[in-house]
This record gives structure tokens, C-alpha cells and sequence, in this order.
């Protein structure tokens, strides 16, 4: 039996998952970085599998960093294996914001990638057609994904004053929240945080936030949001509990 003031000491096999995880495309590596780098402060504190030694973490995440600005491409996405030329939109957020979350942490990021990575989320936020290669569904959340991460790049002055423009994310936002009904909670989420950063308690954060509420069940012992579901829903690799923790991170 062990004896514990926190939930971190049930994480060990969690850790050993994704730290020896054979794999690694891009959303792979990108995947190992999130833990390490968000709990950064906490791990010093809680020993956890080979994440003990920091020198060890931080090595691992260097390493991590640099393995993903391998996959950048010209265009600033990033593409899903080492050696591929063709940038996906879904994961070229989620590798962006992950550098972000290292960069946000302490651990350094190179200035280029980051900016190059806001242009091509930039010029993906700013489509109104589909993408070619997957559905509407998949097109709108990962526009939605986009601008959340950009949002996220206002401050950030090595990127262009033009791509982390308020006046155009504003723009793209009220057009994806017009296709608010044409995506899942989790992306009505992301949504509803990208519009409160910019134009605060507004009536479409409000009515982004009824949608959300609507969608929760509720039990004797916890609650989870309802989701769409769909094809495009697994080019993007998401899952209920993905739904239950984008949704917490955006109400609190």
C-alpha cells in the first residue's frame, strides 16, 4: 500500500508510456514534451519515474524541442514524420502550441520557428473554404485550433505586428462563430476563449458558453461534455477525455 498527499505518485506508468513510447512522428514528440514542461515546478518536488532528475528533463526536452523544428516546413506547418515535406493544419497548432508551452516554462525555443509557425496559422485562420484533404468538420475545429494557439502569440513582438493583429483574428473568429453549430463542444471551447482574450464577456462568449453547459452530463460522481461525432473527428486523434480537459481549461 502506498500513502500519498497527491495523485502524482499514480502517474509512473503514465510517464514510463509516453517517455518510452517507441514511436515518435510529430505529435508523438510533441506529446512527450507537454507533461514535462507544464509540470516543470511540480516535478521538482515529486519524483516521478525517469523524470526524477531534472538534468535528465531538461535534456529530454531540449532534445524534444529540437527534434520538432526538424519537422517545420517552408511554409511554417509542421508535417506528421521526420523526412515528410507536406504540412498537416492539426498538428501544425498543436506542435506550435506545445513550443509555446516549453517557451512559456523557461526552456528556449528559437525565435524563427515560432514565427514562422504563427504565419502558416495566420494564413490557415484566415481561410474560408474547406481544406482539401478532410472534411468541414475537420476544417473549422482545426481553424478554430489555429486561432486559439495564435491568440496565444499577441505579445510575442518577433512576429509580424499584421499576423498577431487582434482587428483580424477578431475577423476570423466572428466567421468561424458562425459555424459554431458545425463543430464539436471541445472546439466551441477553444472558440469561446479566443473571444474572450479579445473581445471579452461578449454575447457570443456567452452564447458559446450556453452551448457548452447544454452539453454536459452529469452524474452521481462527475461530469463530461457530449461530442460530435464523426470521420474528421479521428484525423485529428481526439477523444472524450481530450473533450473533458480542453473544456475544464477553458471555464476556469
Amino acid at each position: 500500500m502506498t500513502l500519498s498527499s497527491t495523485a502524482l505518485t499514480g502517474l509512473q506508468d503514465a510517464v514510463k508510456f509516453i517517455v518510452d513510447y517507441p514511436h515518435e512522428c510529430t505529435e508523438q514528440l510533441a506529446s512527450r514534451l507537454v507533461p514535462i514542461v507544464s509540470l516543470r515546478k511540480i516535478l521538482d518536488e515529486f519524483k516521478i519515474g525517469k523524470l526524477s532528475d531534472r538534468s535528465k528533463r531538461d535534456a529530454i526536452v531540449k532534445a524534444g524541442i529540437a527534434r520538432l523544428v526538424s519537422t517545420q516546413q517552408w511554409d511554417g506547418g509542421f508535417s506528421y514524420w521526420p523526412g515528410s515535406y507536406r504540412s498537416w493544419p492539426h498538428i501544425s497548432a498543436y506542435a506550435a502550441w506545445v513550443l509555446l508551452r516549453a517557451r512559456a516554462n523557461g526552456f528556449a525555443v528559437p525565435d524563427f520557428a515560432l514565427s514562422k509557425a504563427a504565419q502558416y496559422l495566420h494564413k490557415f485562420s484566415a481561410r474560408s473554404y474547406k481544406w482539401g484533404y478532410a472534411g468541414g468538420y475537420y476544417a473549422y475545429t482545426t481553424r478554430i485550433m489555429a486561432l486559439w494557439v495564435l491568440s496565444q502569440m499577441r505579445d510575442l513582438k518577433f512576429v509580424s505586428t499584421y499576423v498577431r493583429s487582434t482587428k483580424n483574428m477578431l475577423r476570423y473568429a466572428h466567421d468561424l462563430y458562425v459555424r459554431r453549430k458545425q463543430v464539436g463542444t471541445f472546439a466551441r471551447a477553444w472558440l469561446m476563449v479566443v473571444l474572450h482574450r479579445l473581445e471579452g464577456e461578449s454575447v457570443r462568449v456567452k452564447e458559446l458558453r450556453r452551448l457548452i453547459n447544454n452539453a454536459a452530463i452529469e452524474n452521481a460522481g462527475s461530469v463530461h461534455f457530449t461530442e460530435l461525432t464523426t470521420e474528421d473527428v479521428k484525423l485529428i486523434m481526439h477523444s472524450n477525455s481530450s473533450s473533458d480537459s480542453i473544456v475544464l481549461r477553458a471555464l476556469m
